[in-house]
């Protein structure tokens, strides 16, 4: 199932919360939980694309994000059903 987590940042991130926070997706992407991940072009928030069995699975993925944590982002979870297009993953 594929989770759509959008982001908005609540406040800027100290280079020391960044690093937590690109670790631990990194983390996630290396567990086949994350397929995607990044800003948007206005740097105002982010959208991951979580890889889980469950919509609870997501959020408590997302809510273990050191962002999340420290109250630095707010953050909507939605179920994900692709209609046209498929997404491989090379791994």
């Amino acid at each position: 199932m594929f989770v759509v987590e959008i982001t908005k940042y609540l406040k800027t991130p100290t280079e020391e919360l960044r690093k937590r926070h690109l670790d631990y997706l990194t983390e996630c992407e290396k567990q086949g939980k994350l397929l995607l991940a990044g800003r948007f072009h206005d740097a105002e928030g982010a959208m991951i694309i979580w890889l889980t069995s469950s919509l609870e699975e997501a959020k408590a993925l997302a809510e273990k994000d050191p962002y999340a944590r420290e109250n630095c982002i707010s953050y909507t979870l939605r179920e994900w059903h692709i209609t046209i297009g498929r997404i491989t993953q090379s791994h």
